[in-house]
């Protein structure tokens, strides 16, 4: 049975043709047959045409919204972007040449809550797998706090501290109450928290288990101020008006209570975090309120309440809510698999450039792989003029590849879905919108809210061209092959297939965005002699080419068959009744047989001349692969020697350095050891020469007391004295000062103070008596000497004794 959308799908291609000049691309050496120039293309909308017009960031809200729901327009002049006009041509292009679809699908695992199928949502299995716990964002990395299972506490247990900020409703009489509930802002959690005093529900208090039964799936509690089982209230989304005499059916009546946990904050893989943000439709227009507050508060530090489930010690998946939506167990990129090797670029790759990134392995850096395109599309400019069509305002709901009657291939009986690659489930194809008939165009007004009032929100409002609008514009081609013109030519105009259109812009799931491509300036014979050298390629790489499935769904889908009886928007009660019915997407071709399909240009010997060809260029191709190899290989070795080499150069540098220390190490220990013994040396002769001078005191036999130089000897042998007894530098002259600061109360020792006196008064008896006068005067130098000696005290009473 077939369920109706806007869209279809173009087989999956299992093998991926890469062509086998794909290493030989270069801009700056010629292809032999090197063909470069340009196409001059006229488009015409057949049906109304909507390309978003581009305005700064920086302008104000109201003037971006007012200007980006216009029509794409430069100096008041329409014209569409060639990077459109680009992805356009190379959507066609990916399919007619059999590319690579996995890097051109995000690997994410979707996430569903179907509470109709039992098989892939097990409602009770999964409850019982719930953990809870805080999540927080520190730099880049996203942590978890693991608080266990969660407790239940009902809305009646929460009355007394849940009170309705306005007008003091508990939470639990609030709920019984009719509301909105169509109104996601009612039924977010973010409104219960805003409604019901957040800063006590966020509180840690006391709780104590009320529940009867002895292992519950989920245990449920009351709040108690003395209980020791601590933890903090978590409000989840409410979906419906509670009704007591429901019994067990009556809608969501309890909040959460997380425990407090003493686990540390744990790292949470990158994917578990992307496939949250999947399930909230994380940054586009219907992103859910709770994920938008949330992620708002963990931009800002803050920890949110989450619920889990776990494999081992590794988070699975991750909700807000405790039947959250469960991640499948196969991405999509898992059911898009095609043979042969998935990383040499395709046709479209070699054709429009990539860039790719492969990890050699965990512990090594990401590798990134680059080809600059050799086509370039220019902007398409208005030729003439177009009108404006009023400005329309419509729901335009992206496909979501969760719908799984749609995008997994089904083939009736049960539905395959992302749980099921055991089983064969693969993705449909290449999603595409078919071309409608006539032009029209549908229309998917915003719905209402339960007040009545329309929910523009969900609408995107935007101003189309009225069809008949023609532009032109120019594709520069460098360096392309004949084939590889020819796959341009092809994509443009679908192999030739007349009475075929393309999709452009926004709106094509209601019909808008319908052209026509035509190649200016180009015969008909020259297009064709294009198109048959790249039919021969393509047929010498998939047998039937031109009859092959894929072909047949992309122009079947490119002519205008399509009424919107089959892919108008379903109601979205449509979507329960599909699954419930088994109903699954139709292909197009079947729907509306085609009234041509893709014809060969080629007949059966030409075709045998352009294999047999390409089978002989890739032999020698494969010649040179394997000498360019051998070269590399030589290459290798050259670089695997001249790297020893330079590493044993290295070695011996260091062995060199080290014999170099060493000897330097061996020359400062032996100079550290003459040094040590000179320090020794002179330390045994300082000790033996105080030694010496504690014993004999100062020898003033060398002089006579009678000397004229007296004093002045008396005080040179006093020097001596002292570097003898105290082992020092600063008894020589000039240094009186230090010496006074070192030993206040004088430096000779106590058993020679006597000696020392009496040679000073001995000196002072053999004075004139007007050279006496000189040594009595106050601050004489005869008076300094002796109190540097033995001390001022001592000094002043001998002084005042001198007769």
């Amino acid at each position: 049975m077939n369920l109706k959308a806007p869209y279809n799908f173009v087989p999956l291609n299992k093998t991926v043709v890469k062509p086998h000049w794909a290493n030989y691309v270069n801009h700056d050496l010629p292809f032999d047959d090197a063909q470069s120039g340009h196409l001059e293309i006229e488009l015409v909308a057949k049906s109304p045409l909507y390309v978003r017009n581009g305005v700064p960031d920086s302008l104000p809200k109201e003037i971006r919204e007012s200007e980006r729901k216009l029509f794409s327009q430069h100096q008041n002049r329409y014209f569409i972007p060639g990077s459109s006009l680009k992805g356009m041509i190379r959507s066609v292009l990916e399919i007619m040449s059999f590319g690579r679809i996995t890097d051109k699908i995000d690997d994410v695992t979707l996430a569903q809550r179907d509470f109709s199928n039992p098989n892939i949502y097990p409602k009770e299995k999964f409850a019982k797998e719930i953990f809870c716990g805080w999540l927080k964002k520190e730099g880049g990395e996203y942590r978890l706090k693991d608080c266990g299972k969660p407790g239940r506490i009902t809305h009646e247990a929460l009355s007394g501290i849940a009170l309705h900020r306005k007008t003091g409703v508990s939470i639990s009489v609030y709920y019984q109450q009719n509301h909105d509930f169509n109104n996601k802002d009612v039924k977010s959690a973010k409104s219960k928290y805003e409604l019901f005093f957040a800063a006590k529900t966020g509180k840690e208090l006391g709780f104590k288990q009320t529940d009867e039964k002895n292992n519950p799936t989920i245990k449920k509690y009351t709040i108690d101020e003395l209980g020791s089982t601590k933890g903090r209230i978590v409000m989840t989304g409410q979906p419906a008006k509670v009704d007591p005499k429901a019994g067990k059916r009556m809608a969501k009546h309890s909040e959460f209570v997380f425990f407090t946990s003493g686990n540390g904050f744990k790292s949470v893989d990158e994917r578990v975090i992307k496939n949250l943000k999947v399930a909230f439709f994380d940054g586009e227009k219907n992103e859910g309120p709770d994920w938008e507050w949330r992620k708002a508060q963990l931009e800002n530090g803050e920890e949110i309440p989450v619920f889990f489930r776990k494999e081992g010690e590794k988070v699975r998946d991750m909700g807000l809510s405790f039947l959250y939506k469960m991640a499948y167990k196969h991405s999509i990129r898992e059911l898009a698999q095609q043979e042969g090797d998935t990383t040499a670029p395709d046709f479209a790759d070699t054709l429009f450039g990539y860039v790719s990134e492969s990890a050699k392995s965990a512990s090594e850096k990401v590798a990134i792989k680059a080809l600059k395109g050799r086509v370039q599309f220019g902007h398409a400019f208005l030729e003439g003029h177009a009108e404006s069509l009023p400005e329309r305002s419509d729901v335009l709901a992206g496909p979501k590849a969760s719908y799984y009657p749609t995008y997994i291939l089904q083939g009736g009986g049960g539905y395959l879905t992302y749980n099921d690659k055991d089983k064969g489930a693969q993705i449909n194809g290449w999603k595409r919108y078919p071309i409608r008939r006539d032009g029209t165009v549908s229309k998917n007004p915003a719905p209402t809210r339960g007040d009545g009032t329309i929910n523009t929100d969900v609408a995107s409002t935007f101003c189309p061209v009225q069809a008949g609008a023609t532009f032109r514009f120019r594709i520069k081609y460098h360096n392309l092959r004949r084939d590889e013109l020819g796959a341009l030519i092809s994509a443009i105009t679908f192999h030739n297939t007349p009475d075929t259109y393309h999709s452009l812009g926004l709106a094509k799931p209601l019909g808008y965005g319908k052209v026509s491509l035509m190649i200016l300036k180009q015969t008909v014979e020259e297009r064709e002699n294009y198109l048959r050298v790249y039919e021969g390629f393509m047929r010498s790489e998939v047998t039937d080419w031109h009859k092959s499935e894929q072909l047949q769904e992309l122009v079947a889908m490119a002519q205008e068959k399509a009424t919107a009886d089959n892919t108008d928007y379903m109601e979205l009660a449509g979507f329960k009744a599909a699954k419930d019915n088994k109903e699954y997407l139709q292909k197009h071709s079947e729907l509306y047989p085609p009234n041509l399909e893709l014809a060969t240009l080629l007949s059966e010997v030409e075709f045998q001349e352009r294999r047999a060809f390409y089978d002989n260029e890739k032999k020698l191709f494969k010649r040179d692969d394997a000498q360019k190899k051998t070269d590399k290989h030589l290459l290798q070795l050259e670089e695997i020697k001249s790297a020893w080499e330079k590493a044993i150069r290295a070695r011996q540098d260091e062995v060199n350095k080290e014999e170099e220390r060493k000897i330097r190490e061996e020359e400062r220990l032996e100079r550290e050891e003459i040094e040590a013994k000179r320090v020794e040396r002179e330390r045994l002769e300082r000790e033996a020469n105080s030694q010496k001078a504690e014993e004999e005191g100062p020898n003033f036999l060398w002089f006579k007391v009678t000397d004229r130089e007296a004093l002045d000897r008396t005080r040179n042998e006093m020097r001596k004295y002292g570097n003898r007894i105290h082992g020092g530098s600063i008894w020589g002259k000039g240094n009186d000062k230090k010496v006074r600061e070192t030993f206040p109360n004088g430096y000779v020792r106590d058993a020679h103070q006597t000696k020392i006196i009496d040679q000073f008064t001995a000196i002072y008896q053999h004075l004139s008596d007007k050279e006496k006068a000189t040594w009595k005067l106050q601050d004489s130098p005869p008076l300094g000497y002796l109190q540097l000696w033995i001390g001022p005290v001592k000094a002043n009473d001998v002084f005042n004794n001198l007769p």
